[in-house]
């Protein structure tokens, strides 16, 4: 690990015609920082004393039990994270008392993750402006909240070291560039682990160009296929669901409700189950040549079309999910 001498507020260390992809990150998370302390100050009336030290690192690592990430995923993928300690802030914003017992702290831990989401997710969204010229089409999840130890992906990223008073505030960002190196070449046999990422990669260059042209919906499914989270509309207008409805079903059984072809939703459920390796046993070697989603473009009972985009997310600690972008083309009838 090595610190910069960089303050926030500082110029770029290095000349510009000898700044590496490094010296970007650092960049980025300066930025990141600045917006970071805008919101405290806007939300929470959070004065930062001085600009902060610079920190580039390999891993993410931090001795704070709250951390607030806010996730990005198109052309290359990253996340946005912010940490600190939940007593001291929950005591500095005064959500508790001074002194207060761990259960005054836990009865107000759900609130205080919701307004430092929420704040985060502000800073996130000024922050992806900055990186959309080189690395356009990202697309900003919603915020998750760990309260303990959360183990982070073995990236290169850079820390901002934060204060306000005696509570420590953590910047934390990084991009990993590594899924724009999958290789396109099938020429040697692939593992089932390196089929999956080639099959994220693909998905992700069709939400590319979904986004690029539309307005999308997302939906993101665990690994049987469960309805986790979903952007506003989309149930609604793809699937004629409400879309405040907790019970929207499957992904297979969406697909089952609008699909012409009657055989859709099994096809996509074999599929399914093999990428993100819930149920891989029980398929054959001829399966495991199906490294792309069985459609993109999906003929509705009412006439219309439904367009898709597929990812994979795999996290290191093993745990999988879908990311799906829909798009009506066709309303139909």
């Amino acid at each position: 690990m090595m610190a910069s001498a960089c303050a926030v507020d500082e110029s770029p260390c290095v000349e510009a015609e000898n700044r590496t992809p490094e010296d970007e990150l650092v960049d980025y998370a300066r930025t990141y920082a600045g917006n970071v302390i805008e919101t405290l100050d806007a939300m929470f009336g959070l004065e930062i004393e001085g600009a902060g030290e610079v920190v580039t690192q390999m891993g993410i690592e931090t001795g704070l039990h709250c951390q607030i990430s806010v996730p990005f995923l198109g052309t290359v993928r990253g996340e946005f994270i912010l940490a600190f300690d939940p007593r001291s802030m929950a005591e500095k914003i005064g959500l508790v008392e001074p002194g207060a017992t761990s259960q005054d702290l836990l009865a107000v831990s759900g609130d205080l993750g919701a307004a430092f989401g929420e704040a985060l997710n502000g800073a996130a969204g000024s922050s992806i402006e900055v990186l959309s010229p080189a690395y356009p089409h990202l697309t900003l999840a919603p915020p998750s909240v760990t309260f303990g130890t959360r183990l982070f992906p073995g990236v290169y990223g850079v820390r901002v070291d934060l204060r306000s008073g005696e509570v420590a505030i953590e910047c934390h960002f990084y991009i990993d560039r590594m899924k724009l190196a999958i290789s396109d070449s099938y020429s040697q046999a692939l593992s089932r682990e390196q089929r999956a990422l080639a099959a994220a990669d693909s998905g992700r260059r069709t939400i590319e160009r979904i986004m690029a042209h539309s307005s999308s919906g997302f939906l993101l499914f665990g690994p049987q296929g469960e309805l986790q989270s979903y952007s506003d509309d989309v149930l609604r207008e793809a699937f004629g669901r409400d879309e405040s409805s907790a019970d929207a079903g499957t992904i297979f059984e969406l697909i089952d409700s609008v699909a012409k072809n009657p055989r859709a939703a099994l096809v996509l459920k074999d599929w399914y189950l093999e990428v993100l390796g819930a149920d891989a046993e029980s398929h054959t070697e001829e399966n495991e040549d199906d490294d792309d989603a069985p459609f993109c473009r999906l003929s509705t009972k009412d006439g219309g079309t439904l367009a898709f985009g597929w990812a994979v997310q795999r996290r290191v600690d093993g745990e999988t999910s879908m990311l799906v972008i829909v798009e009506v083309v066709d309303e139909g009838t």
